[in-house]
């Protein structure tokens, strides 16, 4: 699975036309996993539940890549200089940790777990050894995977955490990519699955409305230079046209 743009609409659009490439399992559900609906708590067991939840979620909306069957085990562990992590043995047998720092944040925790499960998802899919030498693009790419497998509210609730650290508390950011470009990863992903017509989609025309109105905004020079990324932009803009034709029609 090569990735010849690496640009962040040309990963997502890599992304996103793989993963979708297969009828979803859970058409019924919705394709955005809500942080209440994984908050199992702190513990390892709940942490275990929570990544559970994650994988098979994974599972029915992305099932274009390769959603490991295998759930790793979660330790929680201190870790100097990241928040957590995804490991393999010598006998390539996988775990993932989670420091203790962010235990007293649910919502950073599952960040945590969906940042690591998609580092698992990449390796398995064949993605992560492409870029194995440039770790910041590969965990770039992994925080834009999370987006593609429904993750962008766990993202979005969880990727600023108020920590305490030295007696003191600081407004953390967990992730590597700045709030400009999760929003616009967000609003990438909702609106490449909208243009589709893809199940599991919020019903609010108002969230629809927001949508269409900022993706271009948000992306304009990147995606222009993306011939898919333009058709779906002008699918976007055909629908934001038709909302605001039925709109003038209910006045």
């Amino acid at each position: 699975m090569h990735i010849a743009d690496l640009s962040l609409p040309g990963i997502l659009e890599h992304l996103t036309t793989r993963a979708y490439s297969k009828p979803c399992g859970n058409p019924d559900g919705s394709f955005l996993l809500a942080p209440s609906a994984i908050a199992f708590g702190a513990s390892p067991e709940g942490l275990s539940r929570t990544l559970n939840r994650i994988y098979q979620h994974a599972r029915d909306w992305a099932p274009g890549l390769d959603i490991p069957w295998f759930v790793p085990p979660v330790h929680i562990a201190t870790l100097d200089l990241e928040a957590g992590h995804f490991r393999l043995d010598e006998d390539s047998y996988a775990s993932i940790a989670v420091s203790t720092e962010y235990l007293g944040s649910i919502e950073a925790t599952s960040l945590i777990l969906a940042h690591e499960a998609c580092h698992h998802i990449l390796l398995q899919s064949g993605v992560s050894f492409q870029f194995k030498e440039d770790v910041i693009l590969n965990e770039r790419i992994t925080d834009l995977t999370m987006f593609v497998c429904g993750f962008g509210e766990i993202v979005r609730c969880g990727y600023s955490v108020a920590h305490e650290r030295y007696g003191q508390y600081v407004n953390m950011h967990l992730g590597y990519l700045d709030s400009h470009e999760y929003d616009a990863a967000y609003r990438y992903v909702l609106a490449k699955r909208k243009a589709e017509r893809l199940p599991g989609m919020p019903i609010r025309p108002s969230v629809w409305a927001y949508l269409c109105k900022q993706i271009g905004g948000l992306m304009n020079q990147s995606v222009r230079r993306n011939r898919k990324s333009s058709l779906l932009e002008k699918l976007i803009e055909e629908d934001e046209r038709r909302n605001r034709h039925r709109r003038s029609e209910g006045n």
